[in-house]
């Protein structure tokens, strides 16, 4: 469901993505080698995540992860990815910790550097998003859009970072990429049907900057 103000109240069921096994992981695997990088999320088993992980890591692949939806049992694979993207609710629970300013989102980021080795990046929906450079705290503003359905946003925003980082961006300029196709998709109602196009993102970024 959808509220007033456009954000969104998912209930998951997994179905026949709890299924994915070995036999998958196997059929992927060389895919996973010739990767530029692999995403990971919650809705397949932890245990897949892991192994999926490692071979990216022995094989030099970066690994993103957005840990939604949001389970207990990470300590494995948060030490096995590259970037970590949990969005305001998430990280709150990664830290136990209440985010309601710029301190405490600077205090979170720092609490998570000592959770992983990953760079983390909070995401906050029209508040933008924010990561650490150093200990320093850095925010990429959202772009301004007409929002009516705030799903797969934060789909859209990892896919675009995944999509920097595999062209070798900076890291600014990747998570700029990300933050303007989560806004985009927030424009548009439904999941897969409000993923932006590579040009739409780009007119985007090209107004924003």
């Amino acid at each position: 469901t959808v509220d007033s103000k456009s954000e969104n109240t998912i209930v998951v069921s997994s179905g026949a993505n709890m299924n994915c096994g070995q036999v998958e992981l196997d059929f992927l695997q060389d895919r996973i080698v010739g990767a530029n990088c692999l995403m990971l999320q919650n809705e397949i088993p932890l245990q897949i995540n892991l192994e999926a992980a490692k071979i990216a890591q022995r094989h030099n692949v970066p690994v993103i992860w957005d840990p939604a939806p949001f389970v207990r049992d990470i300590d494995q694979l948060i030490r096995k990815v590259d970037f970590l993207t949990p969005n305001q609710k998430e990280a709150e629970l990664l830290t136990n910790s209440e985010l309601k300013d710029l301190e405490s989102v600077h205090r979170a980021l720092l609490k998570m550097k000592g959770l992983t080795r990953a760079i983390c990046i909070i995401t906050m929906g029209p508040e933008g998003l924010f990561f650490l450079s150093g200990d320093e705290l850095i925010h990429v503003p959202s772009s301004s859009v007409l929002s009516v359905d705030s799903v797969a946003a934060g789909d859209a925003f990892t896919a675009g970072l995944a999509v920097g980082i595999s062209e070798g961006l900076t890291l600014s300029v990747a998570a700029e990429l990300g933050s303007a196709a989560g806004a985009l998709a927030t424009t548009k109602r439904g999941a897969q049907i409000s993923m932006p196009s590579r040009i739409e993102v780009d007119s985007l970024m090209g107004k924003t900057n």
